[in-house]
């Protein structure tokens, strides 16, 4: 899901500025925001703390595409390939710290 939603803002010029600039999500943001809240409550996750990373890792995903929308890319820039490891490598130490917070 966070790869889809990246692609998106990334596919229209300040997508990711548009997006954080969205103070009242719709039906569909919200139903997400809670499946994933339930997602990773199911899997043993705090409930405090399940909101917590869903939130994070949103504000990761469109941090990133607003770094990524206002810095030189392609040529002249970071490759698509080298962006797109950096940006999974970031996404993986929030779900290691997640990871962390269950209880073995």
């Amino acid at each position: 899901m966070n790869n889809v939603l990246r692609e998106a803002m990334l596919a229209h010029r300040d997508g990711a500025r548009l997006i954080s600039g969205f103070h009242q999500p719709g039906d569909e943001a919200v139903t997400t925001f809670t499946r994933l809240i339930a997602a990773l409550i199911a899997a043993g996750v705090p409930a405090d703390t399940a909101t917590i990373a869903v939130d994070t890792v949103l504000a990761y995903v469109n941090g990133y595409a607003i770094e990524e929308q206002a810095r030189k890319t392609g040529a002249d820039g970071w490759p698509r390939e080298r962006r797109d490891r950096a940006f999974h490598d970031g996404l993986e130490l929030i779900i290691a710290g997640v990871r962390g917070t269950l209880s073995s």
